[in-house]
Order: C-alpha cells, then structure tokens, then sequence
C-alpha cells in the first residue's frame, strides 16, 4: 500500500502534508499537448490497431465539406472510409475527409491516418472534438457486428495545423 501510495504522490495524484497526512491533490490532468491518432491510443493501451478498408477516393469539396473544412468550391479532398480494429475487435466506423493538400495522395495511408498526415508536413496539432450519443442503423451495426439500433458514440473531430 506504501509503494502505490508512494507511486500516486510520485504522479501528484496524492499530496503528503507532513503532520497533517496524505490527501488527493486538488486537480488531476491528462496532457493533451500532443493530439493523438486512434492507432496512438491503442498503443496506449496495450492494443494493437489495424483497419479494413471500405473505400478510399480522391474527389472535390461538397458545399458541406467546404463550410465544415473552409475550402473553396471545387478544392480536392480525400475521403478514407475504414473499419478500425483494437485487438481484431470492431471498435470504430471511421469516415474522414482532407483537404488534398495534406497528403500526396490516397495511397499515402497505410494504417494510421496520423502518421501519413506527419510524413506529408500536415499533422493536427489542435482539434474540435463534439461527440454525442446515437443509435446505429442497419447498415453500421452490420459493419461492426452488432444488433441495429445499439447504441453508439459519434465523435467529430475537425483537426487543425
């Protein structure tokens, strides 16, 4: 119990105050200096991170990609859509546009999107993340494996340079 305790304070967790005792330290943080990719987290976790691929393309900006990405009319953008895996369980439906400047192309992402972004000189270091609860539909619980309308989280992330 010493030692966790010792760990705990180690990590600010815990604060030792001599002669009064040991108490919880009045914030905790996680960092969130460095924005992380699903395999990163993953890794993080002791998984291992892959993907199967639905479809990967090269188009233009639709009038809702373009309010969403700040893009002009016409702009090209790639459009990844992926099944990823932890362990070779389904976790996550991922649909992700860029614009076409961020990468050489389609091919560039082999497993993590991230990692692509780094090598190209594009990687988010910032994002907007809302997420809210949903009910997947025939088509996205079939893909994961799951009953239709199981509950599901939908995270949008609009990532910066």
């Amino acid at each position: 119990m010493r030692k966790v305790i010792g760990g705990l304070v180690e990590k600010e967790v815990l604060t030792r105050r001599g002669g009064a005792g040991t108490f919880v330290a009045r914030k905790v943080e996680k960092s969130f200096s460095k924005l992380s990719s699903f395999s990163e987290d993953s890794s993080a976790r002791g998984r291992r991170a892959s993907s199967s691929w639905i479809s990967r393309a090269a188009g233009t900006v639709n009038p809702e990609e373009s309010m969403s990405l700040g893009l002009s009319p016409g702009a090209s953008v790639y459009r990844f859509h992926r099944i990823r895996y932890a362990d070779e369980q389904p976790i996550v439906l991922d649909s992700t546009t860029i614009a076409g400047c961020s990468l050489p192309g389609v091919e560039a992402v082999k497993v993590s999107l991230y990692v692509a972004l780094e090598k190209a000189g594009s990687r988010p270091v910032r994002a907007l993340q809302p997420s809210r609860a949903v009910a997947f539909g025939t088509d996205h619980a079939r893909m994961l494996g799951l009953d239709t309308d199981r509950p599901g989280l939908l995270i949008e992330r609009r990532a910066f340079l």
